[in-house]
């Protein structure tokens, strides 16, 4: 028996046998899958999901320790675990949440099938290390790259009732990362020019403030008010060798992890994190530290202020690192929606262990110091809007890779997603023919290969897809309604320039964080919030030629403002305020909200 567990060029088979497949991801196109098997996927119990997060949180917690020491053994150092935790804490958070996900489904299939051909598709080890973190996050909604987790695996596993059919592939897509740093190189020339003229002021700033999602002028309004002479806050693109060579004997060793519930997996992960750590953290380590180095960033910054670059600027992660072996506070605001909603988010929990203080858009946690309500910070966020009387419905879908990646309470994989899209179906096929016509479908650009199109013509859905070329805050202009399906950062947007919008999904694959759930409430009796498609598609059908009226009724304008204050807050004086916080952890005083 073959069962794919990547999809594979010319994988449908020709006789009469149905296909066998791992998971959804697998799936060649979009057509019924009447006459093939797909291996049950443990994640579809939304119950052990929410446990393993948590059980994987204490193993990542252990590697990291184990990481940590190995990595200052390999490069000479005695840095913290906090220092390794915001270098390389994103990549293995995810990196052992993917490897169990694929770990288990291996497991699935033997406790299935005991005895199958597994066949997928695969890159070579040279290429299946990424270069960092953008590059792994590139990989990780590839096939090639998820077969060659799913060849590591079956390799550590050794059983002998397993056939292994690997089909290696070349990777001719273009480097996006490197096209983007050459892209960046050319435009802030200037800027470079500016701060090599002014370094030795730079040099002597107490703070730093990077990728703040302000724009220009904002962010140097705060810099003047704050006393600091810092007009621009670009990265200085420093040229990486294009060397890609692995160091064998180095990816050769272990790292040794205390026992824990999940003994083989740790097992595993002993073996596979050295070997599979990006280049930065590892061969490149010396070269991103001296990049990092040439940077003209405060020598010793007091504080240092990001929303968004903790995740794929290595060179700021190692510099904001090596600060706070120093003493100083890194501040990281929120950037996004889900924050403080989803009852469990990973990307969350690694920004608010790697910060000193973290600034939300307005909610609070109670066992959690680190919290500090503030308000939305990205100017992005902050858009005023103003519906249009005769225009379009605009509904906002999600597009997730096809394979797991990270863990939250969201649907995982194309296993879930597709449970969610056939809710996006439902709702669209329950509106009145008027309506149908003026819905606006917009997915991003980037579908991961879900057929979102072809799903809707197989169930003789006529529907409009935009096609992604103007921002959203164009598309809302043309808007009379905006319909959100998933907890994002869309609705909470929309909520914040009051816009008119409805909500609706699946409590079973959005899970509330049991504070937000009477914020939700509210906002179910204001009739803007829905559980079930249908019900929202009968509340459009019957509001949809006073809309502006309902949106303005005081029941939804209070249920609204009620829910924005406390998770998408638009704080006046926005600028001013911050600036006061960032004077306070200057002064290292405590800020009372």
């Amino acid at each position: 028996m073959k069962i794919f567990l990547t999809k594979v060029k010319n994988q449908l088979q020709k006789n009469k046998k149905p296909n066998q497949f791992l998971g959804e991801w697998c799936w060649p196109d979009n057509k019924s899958k009447n006459n093939e098997q797909t291996i049950n996927y443990h994640w579809n119990n939304r119950k052990k999901l929410k446990r393993d997060y948590y059980k994987l949180l204490k193993i990542y917690e252990i590697t990291l320790d184990a990481l940590a020491k190995k990595l200052n053994l390999i490069h000479k150092k005695s840095y913290s675990k906090r220092f390794w935790r915001i270098l390389v804490g994103a990549w293995l958070l995810y990196f052992i949440q993917i490897c169990f996900d694929r770990w288990f489904m291996i497991k699935q299939a033997i406790k299935e099938k005991r005895k199958f051909t597994a066949t997928f598709s695969i890159i070579s080890k040279q290429k299946s290390v990424p270069e960092n973190m953008k590059e792994f996050v590139q990989l990780i909604s590839t096939d090639e790259y998820n077969g060659f987790i799913f060849k590591e695996v079956l390799e550590f596993i050794k059983n002998k009732n397993i056939i292994i059919n690997a089909q290696k592939v070349k990777n001719n897509k273009k480097n996006n990362y490197k096209l983007n740093l050459q892209w960046k190189e050319k435009c802030k020339t200037l800027a470079n020019l500016i701060k090599k003229l002014f370094r030795c002021i730079y040099l002597n700033n107490k703070v730093f403030i990077y990728k703040s999602c302000l724009n220009h002028l904002n962010e140097l309004l705060l810099n003047i008010i704050i006393k600091n002479f810092a007009p621009f806050s670009f990265q200085q693109v420093q040229k990486s060798s294009k060397e890609r060579k692995l160091n064998i004997f180095i990816r050769s060793q272990k790292i040794k992890i205390q026992k824990t519930n999940l003994i083989c997996f740790s097992k595993f992960l002993e073996k596979s994190v050295i070997k599979n750590i990006p280049l930065a953290y590892l061969e490149k380590f010396q070269e991103l530290n001296e990049s990092s180095l040439k940077q003209s960033w405060p020598t010793h910054p007091k504080v240092i202020f990001t929303t968004n670059g903790y995740l794929h600027d290595e060179e700021f992660k190692l510099y904001a690192a090596r600060c706070t072996e120093s003493g100083s506070t890194f501040l990281i605001a929120q950037h996004g929606g889900g924050f403080g909603l989803t009852s469990w988010q990973a990307d969350e929990y690694h920004q608010k262990c790697i910060a000193d203080h973290f600034l939300t858009w307005g909610w609070r946690e109670k066992n959690n110091s680190k919290a500090l309500p503030f308000g939305i910070i990205p100017d992005y966020a902050e858009i005023n809007l103003k519906a249009k009387t005769n225009g379009d419905a605009l509904l906002v879908g999600l597009s997730i890779p096809r394979y797991s990646y990270r863990m939250f309470s969201f649907p995982v994989s194309s296993c879930q997603w597709s449970h969610y899209f056939s809710n996006i179906q439902t709702f669209a096929d329950s509106l009145d023919g008027n309506i149908k016509k003026a819905l606006l479908v917009r997915f991003e650009k980037n579908s991961y290969g879900h057929f979102e199109k072809e799903r809707c013509v197989n169930k003789s859905l006529n529907l409009r897809f935009d096609d992604g070329n103007l921002s959203i805050q164009e598309k809302l202009k043309k808007s009379r309604i905006c319909i959100c399906t998933y907890n994002g950062t869309t609705f909470l947007e929309t909520f914040a320039a009051n816009f008119p919008t409805i909500v609706f999904w699946d409590p079973k694959q959005f899970e509330l964080r049991e504070n937000a759930k009477k914020s939700f409430q509210k906002l179910a009796e204001a009739g803007v919030f829905f559980e079930n498609p249908k019900s929202a598609a009968q509340f459009l059908n019957t509001s949809w030629n006073h809309i502006d009226e309902w949106w303005k009724s005081r029941k939804v304008q209070n249920a609204v403002a009620q829910f924005t204050k406390k998770y998408a807050l638009r704080r006046q004086n926005k600028i001013k305020n911050l600036a006061c916080i960032i004077k306070k952890f200057l002064r290292k005083e405590k800020y009372a909200f």
